[in-house]
């Protein structure tokens, strides 16, 4: 589910800057949850006769949110782009990125000051949102924790290379990205918050990120299958995921797990899954047994109270 103002773009166009930036603050706290999201951004939006500030609308970029930018990109001080929330010591930072329009950074921040000052945001922006460097600095490891935690990597490297065998290198960096997007918008924010317990991890955070790990090894191994010619084409980006980005992910992988064994509830790995099914069956069906002796009693209830209605039925004929 994507993230949604809780009111229409239109209702919040007519709000008076107070209202506005109470508003904000609240809609902050939701947003920040959902990881990165599209943002509009008008640098002089006049809320009432006199106040003029900067206006953020956020959410997905469809329905009202592109109508709204469409409608208006072409005049000075509007801009679309990119965010997402992180809470530190010092307060929320709110981390942007622009991709398009005429609103300039400078000209958000400046105009925006005591809005953000209300919201109680900072504006950070980028030429590209930070993926995991932000993420990353939250993540206390030592390289004595990196050895002793296993991810099973050897097992999903193989997986991953038998499974890429008849994928074409383009799908194969699809599927990294996609799984990079999920972990981005459900893991990060998590890990970039600083009040988060290990108690707030569950299985399913640690299966996206070691989804996102596996389809990272996925694309480096299809890289080293290919041809010299389409090579060039990815060599840029296999060497960032190779020297940066994959030991990031295997970083917060790694620090997901240790939150899941704090609390006992470590994932199981796939060589037990076998056993696992065995147990489940085994629980399964004795559930069933158990629900067919209840059926069983229950036909006999049944079968006893309509020859008590047959029997009543006679004897008042009589």
């Amino acid at each position: 589910m994507s993230f949604k103002h809780k009111k229409k773009i239109h209702e919040i166009l007519e709000m008076d800057f107070e209202t506005y930036a109470k508003f904000l603050k609240k809609e902050t706290l939701r947003a920040a949850k959902f990881g990165e999201l599209d943002a509009v951004f008008c640098t002089n939006h006049k809320f009432g006769k006199d106040k003029e500030s900067s206006l953020i609308l956020m959410g997905a970029f469809v329905g009202d949110l592109a109508s709204y930018f469409k409608k208006n990109k072409a005049k000075p001080g509007f801009a679309k782009g990119k965010c997402f929330f992180e809470t530190t010591e010092d307060g929320v930072k709110m981390h942007i990125a622009i991709n398009s329009g005429k609103g300039k950074p400078d000209k958000i921040t400046k105009v925006g000051r005591k809005l953000w000052k209300k919201a109680g945001l900072e504006p950070l922006f980028h030429d590209k949102l930070p993926f995991l460097d932000e993420a990353l600095g939250k993540v206390k490891l030592g390289e004595t924790e990196l050895v002793k935690v296993n991810l099973g990597e050897a097992e999903m490297k193989e997986s991953a290379d038998t499974e890429n065998n008849n994928q074409a290198i383009k799908l194969v960096k699809n599927n990294y990205l996609k799984s990079r997007k999920m972990l981005q918008d459900r893991v990060l924010p998590l890990i970039s918050n600083k009040e988060t317990l290990d108690a707030d991890y569950t299985n399913q955070h640690f299966k996206i990120a070691k989804a996102c790990l596996k389809n990272a090894a996925s694309f480096l191994d299809k890289f080293e299958e290919i041809n010299a010619d389409k090579q060039a084409l990815y060599q840029k980006e296999v060497t960032t995921i190779r020297t940066d980005e994959y030991p990031k992910l295997r970083r917060i992988a790694v620090k997901i797990k240790q939150a899941l064994m704090a609390n006992n509830a470590v994932d199981i790995d796939l060589k037990n899954k076998a056993s696992l099914d065995a147990q489940e069956k085994e629980g399964i069906d004795k559930s069933l047994g158990a629900l067919d002796k209840e059926f069983e009693r229950l036909e006999q209830l049944k079968t006893q109270a309509i020859e008590a209605s047959k029997y009543l039925d006679k004897s008042s004929k009589k």
